[in-house]
């Protein structure tokens, strides 16, 4: 299981107790969202029970992934940018 680095836009971080970076652990992109979710429940009002790649995008390396790339394995150190879209 990997330790990546979650970097949030402003709106989640409401979510996350104001935090603008938090850790995340998995074996895949959507584990670390799955394990984010898991921690704070706020954000199941806004991502619903499983991560939903309809209101958000997720950057690796300031690259947007794709959903059908969150199978993807992460490694300790990975970064990825979430951000919030408006009117998802």
């Amino acid at each position: 299981m990997a330790n990546v680095k979650l970097h949030l836009d402003q709106y989640l971080s409401y979510f996350a107790n104001d935090q603008r970076s938090v850790d995340a652990e998995g074996s895949t992109i959507y584990a670390c969202l799955d394990n984010f979710v898991s921690r704070f429940p706020e954000l199941k009002k806004v991502m619903g029970t499983e991560p939903s790649t309809s209101i958000i995008n997720v950057y690796t390396e300031k690259e947007e992934t794709a959903v059908e790339n969150f199978a993807r394995p992460v490694k300790d150190g990975d970064e990825l940018y979430l951000m919030f879209i408006s009117g998802g």
